[in-house]
Protein backbone atom coordinates (compact mmCIF):
# COMPACT_ATOMS: atom_id res chain seq x y z
CA UNK A 1 0.00 0.00 0.00
CA UNK A 2 1.97 3.37 -1.16
CA UNK A 3 0.79 6.79 -1.75
CA UNK A 4 -1.00 7.37 -5.08
CA UNK A 5 1.58 9.70 -7.62
CA UNK A 6 -1.91 10.78 -9.29
CA UNK A 7 -2.99 12.29 -6.07
CA UNK A 8 0.43 13.63 -5.01
CA UNK A 9 0.95 15.34 -8.60
CA UNK A 10 -2.51 16.59 -7.62
CA UNK A 11 -1.45 18.54 -4.60
CA UNK A 12 1.79 19.69 -6.29
CA UNK A 13 -0.06 21.31 -9.02
CA UNK A 14 -2.50 22.66 -6.25
CA UNK A 15 -0.16 24.18 -4.69
CA UNK A 16 1.80 25.71 -7.36
CA UNK A 17 -1.43 26.83 -8.73
CA UNK A 18 -2.20 28.78 -5.07
CA UNK A 19 1.42 30.21 -5.32
CA UNK A 20 0.58 31.49 -8.57
CA UNK A 21 -2.96 33.17 -7.92
CA UNK A 22 -1.57 34.56 -5.09
CA UNK A 23 1.62 35.87 -7.10
CA UNK A 24 -1.11 37.59 -9.36
CA UNK A 25 -3.29 38.80 -6.96
CA UNK A 26 0.19 40.51 -5.06
CA UNK A 27 0.70 41.66 -8.59
CA UNK A 28 -2.95 43.57 -9.16
CA UNK A 29 -2.60 45.22 -5.53
CA UNK A 30 0.81 46.20 -6.36
CA UNK A 31 -0.61 47.96 -9.69
CA UNK A 32 -3.79 49.42 -7.92
CA UNK A 33 -2.01 51.17 -5.21
CA UNK A 34 -0.02 52.87 -8.21
CA UNK A 35 -2.59 53.80 -9.61
CA UNK A 36 -3.95 55.18 -6.88
CA UNK A 37 -1.01 56.87 -5.60
CA UNK A 38 -0.81 58.52 -9.57
CA UNK A 39 -4.29 59.94 -9.04
CA UNK A 40 -3.47 61.33 -5.80
CA UNK A 41 -0.65 63.32 -7.35
CA UNK A 42 -2.91 64.77 -9.80
CA UNK A 43 -5.52 65.60 -7.65
CA UNK A 44 -2.99 67.41 -5.29
CA UNK A 45 -1.40 69.28 -8.99
CA UNK A 46 -4.94 70.45 -9.70
CA UNK A 47 -4.86 71.43 -6.13
CA UNK A 48 -2.03 73.48 -6.78
CA UNK A 49 -3.72 74.99 -10.21
CA UNK A 50 -6.86 75.61 -8.66
CA UNK A 51 -5.12 77.82 -5.40
CA UNK A 52 -3.48 79.43 -8.54
CA UNK A 53 -6.41 79.92 -10.54
CA UNK A 54 -8.37 81.68 -8.21
CA UNK A 55 -5.90 83.77 -7.19
CA UNK A 56 -5.45 85.02 -10.92
CA UNK A 57 -9.48 85.27 -10.95
CA UNK A 58 -8.98 87.56 -7.72
CA UNK A 59 -6.54 89.64 -9.53
CA UNK A 60 -8.72 90.06 -13.00
CA UNK A 61 -11.90 90.99 -10.66
CA UNK A 62 -9.60 93.52 -8.62
CA UNK A 63 -8.65 95.01 -11.95
CA UNK A 64 -12.03 95.56 -13.10
CA UNK A 65 -13.20 97.07 -9.90
CA UNK A 66 -10.03 99.72 -10.07
CA UNK A 67 -11.36 100.23 -13.69
CA UNK A 68 -15.06 100.90 -12.62
CA UNK A 69 -14.24 102.70 -9.85
CA UNK A 70 -12.17 104.86 -12.15
CA UNK A 71 -14.89 105.60 -15.42
CA UNK A 72 -17.02 106.52 -12.05
CA UNK A 73 -14.90 109.02 -11.08
CA UNK A 74 -14.38 110.40 -14.51
CA UNK A 75 -17.88 110.52 -15.10
CA UNK A 76 -18.52 112.40 -11.85
CA UNK A 77 -15.78 114.85 -12.99
CA UNK A 78 -16.64 115.46 -16.53
CA UNK A 79 -20.64 116.39 -14.76
CA UNK A 80 -19.17 118.98 -12.37
CA UNK A 81 -19.40 117.09 -9.21
CA UNK A 82 -17.44 116.90 -6.19
CA UNK A 83 -15.39 113.83 -6.21
CA UNK A 84 -13.84 113.80 -2.79
CA UNK A 85 -16.86 114.35 -0.96
CA UNK A 86 -20.79 113.40 -0.72
CA UNK A 87 -22.91 110.75 -2.86
CA UNK A 88 -19.90 110.16 -5.80
CA UNK A 89 -17.41 109.27 -2.83
CA UNK A 90 -20.55 106.90 -1.44
CA UNK A 91 -21.05 105.28 -5.03
CA UNK A 92 -17.69 104.48 -4.97
CA UNK A 93 -17.04 103.20 -2.31
CA UNK A 94 -20.23 101.17 -2.50
CA UNK A 95 -18.61 99.85 -5.46
CA UNK A 96 -15.27 99.31 -3.39
CA UNK A 97 -17.25 97.48 -0.79
CA UNK A 98 -19.24 95.02 -4.04
CA UNK A 99 -15.16 94.39 -5.18
CA UNK A 100 -14.65 92.92 -2.17
CA UNK A 101 -17.76 90.80 -0.99
CA UNK A 102 -17.16 89.65 -5.07
CA UNK A 103 -12.94 89.18 -3.23
CA UNK A 104 -14.47 86.91 -0.60
CA UNK A 105 -16.59 84.63 -2.91
CA UNK A 106 -13.73 84.07 -5.02
CA UNK A 107 -11.69 82.92 -2.41
CA UNK A 108 -14.03 81.21 -0.88
CA UNK A 109 -15.26 79.03 -4.15
CA UNK A 110 -11.07 78.72 -4.57
CA UNK A 111 -10.72 77.13 -1.13
CA UNK A 112 -13.65 74.99 -1.78
CA UNK A 113 -12.56 73.89 -4.79
CA UNK A 114 -8.52 73.56 -3.45
CA UNK A 115 -10.29 71.56 -0.53
CA UNK A 116 -12.28 68.95 -2.71
CA UNK A 117 -8.64 67.89 -4.50
CA UNK A 118 -6.94 67.59 -1.23
CA UNK A 119 -9.77 65.45 0.26
CA UNK A 120 -9.87 63.24 -3.55
CA UNK A 121 -5.75 62.86 -2.71
CA UNK A 122 -6.32 61.48 0.55
CA UNK A 123 -8.90 59.43 -0.57
CA UNK A 124 -6.49 57.70 -3.29
CA UNK A 125 -3.57 57.59 -0.79
CA UNK A 126 -5.61 55.73 1.49
CA UNK A 127 -6.49 53.75 -1.69
CA UNK A 128 -2.98 53.34 -2.18
CA UNK A 129 -2.97 52.20 1.49
CA UNK A 130 -5.71 49.58 1.43
CA UNK A 131 -4.35 48.13 -2.02
CA UNK A 132 -1.18 46.95 -0.14
CA UNK A 133 -2.62 45.70 3.00
CA UNK A 134 -4.73 43.53 0.90
CA UNK A 135 -1.73 42.37 -1.12
CA UNK A 136 -1.08 38.34 0.00
CA UNK A 137 2.40 37.86 1.86
CA UNK A 138 5.28 35.59 0.89
CA UNK A 139 3.80 33.88 4.23
CA UNK A 140 -0.03 33.60 3.39
CA UNK A 141 1.29 32.68 -0.23
CA UNK A 142 3.40 29.46 1.30
CA UNK A 143 0.23 28.65 3.83
CA UNK A 144 -1.90 28.27 1.34
CA UNK A 145 0.12 26.52 -1.37
CA UNK A 146 0.52 23.82 1.73
CA UNK A 147 -2.91 24.14 2.76
CA UNK A 148 -4.42 22.67 -1.01
CA UNK A 149 -1.28 20.84 -0.99
CA UNK A 150 -2.23 19.06 2.32
CA UNK A 151 -6.05 19.01 1.59
CA UNK A 152 -5.63 16.70 -1.19
CA UNK A 153 -3.11 14.34 0.78
CA UNK A 154 -5.06 14.19 3.59
CA UNK A 155 -7.15 11.90 2.62
CA UNK A 156 -4.08 8.95 1.86
CA UNK A 157 -3.62 6.57 4.25
CA UNK A 158 0.07 6.37 5.28
CA UNK A 159 2.06 3.21 5.84
CA UNK A 160 3.25 3.26 9.27
CA UNK A 161 4.79 1.17 11.96
CA UNK A 162 1.35 0.91 13.92
CA UNK A 163 -0.65 -0.06 10.70
CA UNK A 164 -2.24 2.46 8.15
CA UNK A 165 -2.61 6.41 9.22
CA UNK A 166 -5.47 8.45 7.97
CA UNK A 167 -7.94 11.00 8.86
CA UNK A 168 -10.04 8.67 10.32
CA UNK A 169 -6.80 7.25 12.99
CA UNK A 170 -4.70 10.54 12.79
CA UNK A 171 -5.05 10.97 16.96
CA UNK A 172 -2.71 8.26 17.22
CA UNK A 173 -0.20 9.97 15.60
CA UNK A 174 0.14 12.23 18.55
Amino acid sequence: MGVDPITIGMAALSAVSSIAGSQAQKQQAKYQAQVAKNNQRVALMNAGYANRAGAQKEQSEAWKVRGMIGQQMAGQAASGLDVNSGSPAQVRDSTAALGNISFGNIRDNTAREEYGYRAQATQFGNEAALAKASAPTTFSTILGAATAAGSKLGGLKWPSSTGTLGPENSARMF
